[in-house]
């Protein structure tokens, strides 16, 4: 074990080092191909940004998996592709799908794909790493000793899953370093569960995980001089889903699936709050809007760093809570669900997070070519329709990017709101 955790600090060593030499890289590809996100009266930043970050995401990435690839054959070291703990994965293929979704991103970081081609291209990277082994085909019943087959369903089951966990990461990139801090924090949980059940090989992609998003937010922290964009984020939500599933497939128990989705606690609760918002409001469920948890915080008036800080705090207690639940058994494990979802309900409470949903039942609802001058005006708004031009410097309709909340004129750090994930 002493030589393993070695060899991984190591890679997430490697992995630190290879992001940060590649941000430069990133930057120039950025202005080459015009992925800038340019200040508009949609956006809060006021000044333009590089957004093809995720390339030095993926370039640290795959340069720590190469160094593993050599230590394996030359060295003998224990990992990925020598590994007989889960000999029906093929990291090769894995790692084929993982950039098909970096592509993806990238495409739509450039040109602003389509949401149901951007969607497609999202399920023909998960299939690929399904069909390269990660699957789910079964779980422990947690009211009895037998094992539930799933089948055929496991394949779509577990490409849905993967989708899932890439946008969900896609979500909560809205603030400076948010979602590589929540990431760093998550794949750090699940460095520790790896650690402590002897995963070597969720133990190696999960060192690469924390060393690339730490990295990452040495230029990604407030202010920021470079996004991720989506290559970034649906990447690092695929490697998360992936690590996840690894766990499982070692351990096909309900805690061994549940755990890691504690863990990113934060972004699921966040998702789920803008399904339900959209559907009821009638609206596609890709469609953006400034109703975002952290767009609600900054609305009641935190700032851009507070909001972050809270944000980290929440997850690191989801993931910490998740650390235990992952090594505890019987009414323990339940005590302390219960115990993290009465923090979560609070926090909810207490930053006022669930009016995104509810809103409807606090605010009066505005007649037909009224205006809305209250706190929430403007933010939720259906883009501008076929026959509106956006402004100088501003995205064309339906194009993703973040959107402004603040008052014409006010001047504060750019903070990426939320692009939808689909």
């Amino acid at each position: 074990m002493g030589f393993d955790l070695l060899h991984t600090v190591l890679l997430g060593a490697v992995a630190f080092v290879v992001t940060l030499a590649l941000v430069p890289t990133s930057k120039r590809l950025s202005k080459r191909f015009d992925a800038i996100d340019y200040p508009s009266k949609r956006r809060i930043n006021t000044y333009p940004v590089p957004r093809l970050g995720g390339l030095a995401l993926f370039g640290g990435l795959l340069v720590a998996l190469v160094v593993e690839a050599v230590g394996e054959f030359v060295w003998g070291w224990p990992g990925l592709f020598n590994s007989g703990n889960l000999p029906t994965i093929r990291y090769l293929g894995v790692m084929a799908g993982i950039t098909f979704m970096v592509g993806v991103g990238a495409v739509d970081d450039i040109k602003r794909l389509h949401p149901g081609i951007k969607f497609v291209g999202q399920l023909v990277a998960a299939s690929a790493i399904v069909l390269s082994g990660v699957l789910l085909e079964g779980i422990g019943n947690p009211f009895g000793s037998e094992h539930v087959a799933f089948g055929w369903v496991s394949y779509p089951l577990t490409i849905l899953y993967l989708v899932a966990f890439a946008n969900i990461i896609n979500l909560v990139d809205g603030l400076d370093g948010l979602a590589a801090g929540v990431v760093a924090i998550v794949a750090f949980g699940l460095l520790c569960v790896a650690l402590l059940k002897g995963r070597t090989e969720a133990m190696i992609l999960s060192i690469v995980l924390v060393g690339v998003c730490l990295a990452f937010l040495r230029y990604n922290r407030h202010p920021a001089s470079l996004y991720m964009g989506d290559s970034g984020s649906l990447m690092l939500g695929t490697l998360l889903g992936v690590v996840s599933l690894i766990g499982a497939m070692r351990s096909p128990t309900v805690i061994a699936l549940t755990a890691p989705i504690i863990f990113a606690g934060f972004p699921v609760l966040d998702t789920l709050f803008a399904i339900i918002r959209r559907i009821r409001r009638r609206q596609p469920v890709h469609l953006f809007d400034m109703d975002h948890f952290h767009h609600v915080m900054l609305r009641n008036g935190l700032n851009p760093q507070q909001v972050v800080v809270i944000v980290y705090v929440w997850t690191a207690v989801l993931t910490g809570g998740g650390i235990l639940i992952s090594n505890s058994h019987g009414i323990v494990v339940y005590a302390l669900f219960a115990g993290l979802a009465l923090i979560s309900a609070f926090l909810i409470w207490r930053l006022g997070l669930y009016t995104s949903v509810l809103r409807h039942h606090y605010s009066p609802r505005v007649r037909p070519g009224e205006s809305d001058t209250g706190p929430d005006a403007g933010l939720g708004e259906a883009p501008p329709g076929p026959g509106e031009m956006p402004g100088p410097g501003e995205a064309p309709p339906g194009q993703q990017g973040p959107e402004s909340g603040s008052a014409p004129g006010a001047r504060q750090p750019r903070q990426d709101a939320g692009k939808e994930g689909m």
